[in-house]
């Protein structure tokens, strides 16, 4: 369970991000980075920020909001709590990202993992620590992959099975320096 990060800013370059932590890295206005899903049915948490102001970050809110959607695919992009586009999609293999879900964390994981410390929220925080991202600032995430639905009458939100199949990527173009 480990997911692929290709960054294109001039020259490709993989990062394997081992299960169970994250990576940070930045990218310019213009430049791209794929996700790579590369045993199917794995979600992938993203967060970003704007490197030259940290406080201006993804909001999932906002991405409902402008994108007028609760399923975001390619075309799509990703806004900031200050309602700029931060992110686009250029291409998605699959189309199913949840932007309704925040990120899982320890003390949600604690009755199913009890012996696995952590969660998506806490690697995200220590992989964004080195950048002076602090873990009350690390926002709710554009769930990669993951599927999520509104079911029934009473409109209960409802998880699926990531359609993903190995190999199924989504490529991400920087709008805001990140």
């Amino acid at each position: 369970l480990y997911m692929l990060v290709q960054i294109l800013c001039g020259q490709m370059m993989d990062y394997t991000i081992p299960k169970k932590s994250g990576a940070s890295f930045h990218i310019d206005e213009g430049e791209s980075f794929g996700v790579t899903n590369p045993e199917g049915e794995q979600i992938a948490d993203l967060v970003a920020f704007n490197k030259h102001d940290l406080s201006e970050k993804y909001s999932q809110a906002y991405t409902r909001h402008m994108n007028n959607k609760l399923r975001i695919s390619t075309g799509d992009s990703l806004y900031t709590t200050e309602g700029n586009p931060i992110l686009t999609i250029t291409s998605d293999d699959t189309g199913v990202h949840d932007i309704m879900y925040g990120p899982c964390n320890e003390w949600m994981l604690t009755d199913i993992f009890p012996d696995e410390p952590g969660g998506c929220r806490e690697n995200l925080y220590l992989a964004a620590k080195p950048e002076g991202i602090e873990e009350e600032d690390v926002p709710n995430t554009l769930n990669v992959f993951q599927k999520s639905m509104v079911k029934g009458d009473d409109q209960e939100l409802e998880l699926g099975r990531s359609p993903a199949d190995p190999g199924d990527a989504v490529l991400v173009t920087g709008s805001l320096s990140t």
